[in-house]
């Protein structure tokens, strides 16, 4: 009798806990934002946010080239294996500072 009840009690247990792990995870997408805002944010909402656009955030003859190329497209990567891609190569003022073997 005594092991059916815990069994109950941990089935219970369960549940609550699954419930509350959906409903973070409601919360989270709530709070989301896109890989186009993540991109901005980094780029040219950060310059920007810094008063440098004039020399950086975008991709433009005259600004500085710092930019990293990754293993894959991010627009095309679904963001739940965003965190697998990896770092090809790195540029920095149109220099490569780093190169994958």
């Amino acid at each position: 009798m005594e092991v059916k009840i815990q069994n109950m009690q941990l089935e219970k247990l369960l549940k609550e806990e699954d419930l509350e792990k959906v409903q973070l995870e409601i919360k989270l997408r709530e709070q989301a934002i896109t890989v186009i805002e993540a991109l901005k944010m980094y780029t040219i909402w950060g310059a920007k946010a810094m008063r440098e656009e004039q020399l950086k955030g975008l991709i433009e003859p005259g600004k500085f080239a710092d930019m990293v190329v990754l293993s894959a497209d991010v627009l095309n990567t679904p963001p739940e294996q965003l965190i697998n891609l990896k770092a090809l190569k790195t540029i920095v003022a149109g220099n490569i500072v780093y190169e994958a073997k």
